[in-house]
């Protein structure tokens, strides 16, 4: 029998996005070797749920958002975290400024 268990986790490290390298949710990620596929998936539709969030045409970006976010919770349901960071992370520009805390 063929040996593919490294294959997940090759797959899921060409998904990540660089910058995602550093993060503990990644390196958590690759401790599981048959999940690290479906939980890179899970963390990308988060992002991508993040950005569609703020399209020019707010029901449309609300809708595209909401399925993205059904995949991620389909997918690996502590991924939600980096929408809801992106999010916080966003939210100052939105609303009128950055705010010193």
């Amino acid at each position: 029998m063929l040996d593919t268990t490294p294959l997940p986790q090759l797959l899921a490290i060409g998904l990540m996005a660089l910058p995602l390298f550093a993060t503990s949710l990644f390196i958590g990620n690759m401790a599981f070797r048959f999940d690290a596929l479906s939980m890179s998936l899970a963390v990308l539709s988060g992002v991508l749920a993040a950005g569609a969030l703020w399209s020019p045409r707010p029901y449309l970006g609300i809708g595209i958002s909401a399925g993205w976010l059904l995949v991620t919770l389909m997918l690996y349901q502590p991924a939600v975290n980096v929408f809801v960071a992106l999010c916080c992370l966003h939210a100052p520009r939105v609303w009128g400024g950055w705010v010193a805390i």
